[in-house]
């Protein structure tokens, strides 16, 4: 018997394979950074079609099997892509969900950190300075994978939070 995890969750990537099947790359807030197979999802008739898009954030219910992890349900809150019309704000989406792919690397929880980055996504069109709020949030993002000590990000101006940046990048190896 296969025990089923059921979790928030921030679609970053999908991959098609065979078919009608889709390998999902999915930010989990109890799981950290996983690959999950989802079997027939391509096809018409699929409950799972449009929850499993790229920036959609769902609850989604997970079983492990031998060859890896299984989505099993999803039900759907948000495309956080869908409600954006300017360049500058699917760029900050866009930009966000690269940092994370580079970033997170395997299953460790980290629910701050899922946290912070939905918040910033689904805020994304209320910000007035879309650049700076993208430093902000990958300067905090470093702080809390433990790359950069904690400081004051409203503090820093955005050549130091530039520099911190590329200074965690560095020692991430990543």
């Amino acid at each position: 018997m296969y025990r089923v995890y059921t979790t928030k969750a921030l679609v970053c990537g999908a991959f098609d394979s065979m078919t009608a099947d889709k390998t999902v790359q999915l930010f989990t807030r109890d799981a950290g950074m996983l690959y999950a197979a989802s079997k027939s999802v391509r096809e018409e008739r699929s409950k799972q079609r449009y929850g499993l898009t790229e920036f959609s954030i769902l609850t989604v219910s997970l079983i492990r099997g031998k060859a890896g992890w299984r989505i099993t349900g999803v039900e759907p809150f948000m495309n956080v892509f869908t409600p954006l019309y300017t360049r500058q704000q699917r760029a900050f989406v866009r930009n966000l969900t690269r940092f994370l792919k580079r970033m997170v690397r395997g299953e460790e929880a980290s629910a701050e950190l899922f946290d912070m980055f939905i918040e910033a996504m689904v805020r994304a069109p209320e910000y007035e300075d879309l650049a700076r709020a993208e430093q902000e949030c990958m300067h905090r993002a470093c702080v809390l994978l433990g790359y950069l000590p904690h400081e004051d990000v409203a503090a820093l101006t955005d050549e130091v939070l530039r520099l911190h940046i590329e200074r965690a990048l560095a020692a991430s190896h990543l």
